[in-house]
């Protein structure tokens, strides 16, 4: 095996202690022929059955494997993903050089970011928060500032998930604001100098 292994005993008894490192040795003799030979993961084991003396021999390609969710069928965009749409397997880590597979036990009830195949390992890229806003959607736009509380509709000009910044048409005054997405159907305009006066545009016509 490679090591050097001392034994070292004091004892009465020469005779019996011989006969114990002989045996020890001997079992030591035994693994040795039962351990592997490993070459650019490729095996090689014999096992060395004493009691029948007989000799198996075993040899193939091993490589290390991780735990990943495998979709069960074709997903779209936004497609939230329910316990029905994946299963886990054991991949091969090599299949995740760039990027290690999403974990597992976290992907229910996220989204598809793009198109995913059936039989695709997931991986963090490919998924999202669902979008709770839709694109061309109707939407309720909040806005608040110290004394001003305002609330009016508007259309999304692009889908997102909560907490993305995204613009939305301000249908009275027809301008266009950025605001943020703090709920389903629901976008918050932050209290900046360009959304204070797209706020007051919207107070004026609507008065």
């Amino acid at each position: 095996m490679g090591t050097e292994i001392a034994l070292t005993a004091w004892t009465s008894d020469d005779s019996r202690t011989e006969a114990a490192f002989a045996a020890v040795f001997g079992e030591f003799d035994r693994l040795d022929a039962m351990m592997s030979v490993w070459t650019d993961g490729r095996f090689d084991v014999t096992f060395d059955l004493a009691s029948s003396r007989t000799q198996w021999r075993y040899t193939g390609t091993a490589f290390e494997t991780v735990e990943a969710a495998i979709a069960t069928r074709a997903l779209g965009r936004g497609d939230v993903i329910k316990q029905g749409d994946v299963i886990i397997e054991r991949r091969p880590r090599g299949e995740f050089s760039a990027e290690q597979p999403a974990r597992a036990g976290a992907v229910i009830g996220l989204a598809a970011r793009g198109s995913v195949r059936a039989g695709q390992a997931l991986r963090n890229a490919d998924l999202m928060k669902p979008e709770v806003v839709k694109k061309n959607e109707m939407v309720l736009l909040h806005y608040e500032v110290p004394g001003i509380v305002l609330t009016m509709r508007g259309q999304a000009l692009e889908s997102g998930t909560e907490g993305d910044l995204v613009n939305v048409l301000n249908i009275q005054s027809k301008r266009t604001i950025q605001g943020v997405i703090t709920g389903t159907g629901r976008v918050t305009i932050p209290s900046s100098p360009t959304a204070r006066v797209a706020a007051s545009d919207t107070q004026m016509s609507e008065r």
